[in-house]
């Protein structure tokens, strides 16, 4: 191979790596799904300072701000933070997935695993409205139930949001349908 072909091929080659890399960076679909993290299990519990991962945003937390929880279903069997990203993208959403929080059932997410969502990191409102915190469970009661794991991290989720801004237990709504253990979940967040 002459001198001159292969400064042509090198040089193709190093053209053709340039624009691919600055086309991914334009790549608007990728926008978001970094954004939130997970909080295993093992880590979700609170510390004995009281303190928890999932209150380490990247806006300071207004402690006022925050008066009231809904607790929804995704709907879907299937859930991660990249898949909910591209999600409400689809639907035209700005400002990422409505969720503060998703509660896994190890379809995506692990079983039992909070997923921190943008909102959340960012203190954003939902679409539910100022001052409520939108925590989503994967899945739909319908379709089959939710898991043991599921059902008591969601609990504990919603413990610690109830603590930490003084939410009183008349103002964690449910909007889950049939089939969710509705009256077990009330009376864990009611005994906390």
């Amino acid at each position: 191979m002459s001198r001159r072909t292969r400064n042509v091929w090198v040089s193709l080659v190093g053209v053709m790596t340039c624009v691919g890399g600055v086309l991914l960076l334009m790549d608007e679909s990728r926008a978001g799904k970094a954004e939130g993290f997970t909080v295993p299990t093992a880590m979700a519990t609170s510390t004995a300072g009281g303190s928890s991962s999932i209150f380490n945003t990247s806006k300071p937390i207004d402690e006022a701000r925050w008066t009231r929880i809904v607790v929804v279903q995704t709907g879907g069997p299937f859930a991660s933070g990249e898949s909910l990203a591209a999600e409400s993208q689809s639907r035209g959403e700005t400002g990422g997935p409505a969720y503060h929080f998703v509660v896994g059932n190890g379809n995506g997410l692990g079983d039992g695993v909070v997923h921190v969502g943008r909102r959340w990191v960012w203190q954003d409102d939902s679409s539910s409205g100022a001052g409520t915190i939108v925590v989503g469970v994967v899945g739909s009661a319908r379709r089959g139930p939710h898991t043991e794991a599921q059902t008591v991290r969601l609990v504990n989720l919603v413990n610690q949001l109830m603590t930490r801004f003084s939410i009183s237990g008349d103002r964690v709504f449910l909007d889950v349908g049939a089939g969710f253990p509705s009256a077990r979940f009330v009376e864990q967040v009611a005994g906390r």
